[in-house]
């Protein structure tokens, strides 16, 4: 989700500003629509997904791990593909010096960087899992059990034994 919303946010913000930064390619044959669909459509995708079938818990490093490793696979291929065959995925990467071009790359990252934070603080309000964290759950076993002092002071990381 963070991908497709820092996709999206990129795209029409470009598109508010000039059109030709995008679209401004003659070996591109595809309609005008596809353009728009390809880069909002997985945004409102991702969001119904969230209402309809609300997710478990996110783990933020995972949410930013994956993001990261997608981000880090495109970014990889669209050098390979500009260095290997001077082809550029949209026209502004072509105005782009190579400097430049590193320099949106990462002001991009942390651009991408809040969306992650925003996709996760999203995913948590929808999400169906309970938010108990771990300490809660241990206080709550050990009041339920009745355990003295002594099985209090036990390692975390040990399993406790069965009474």
């Amino acid at each position: 989700m963070a991908a497709s919303l820092t996709v999206c946010l990129l795209f029409w913000g470009m598109m508010i500003v000039d059109e030709s930064l995008l679209l401004d390619n003659p070996n591109v044959t595809f309609p005008l629509w596809w353009s728009h669909a390809t880069h909002s459509a997985p945004l409102f995708g991702n969001l119904l997904d969230i209402i309809l079938y609300p997710p478990g818990k996110p783990y933020m490093s995972l949410v930013i791990l994956f993001g990261v490793s997608f981000a880090s696979t495109y970014l990889a291929y669209t050098e390979y593909l500009i260095s290997k065959f001077q082809q550029y995925p949209y026209p502004f990467y072509q105005r782009m010096t190579q400097q430049v071009r590193y320099q949106f790359y990462g002001a991009s990252f942390f651009g991408f960087v809040a969306a992650c934070v925003i996709c996760y603080v999203v995913c948590r309000l929808f999400s169906t899992s309970p938010k108990v964290t771990q300490k809660k759950r241990d206080k709550k076993a050990d009041n339920q059990h009745g355990a003295s002092k002594s099985n209090n002071s036990r390692p975390r990381n040990k399993p406790r034994k069965q009474e």
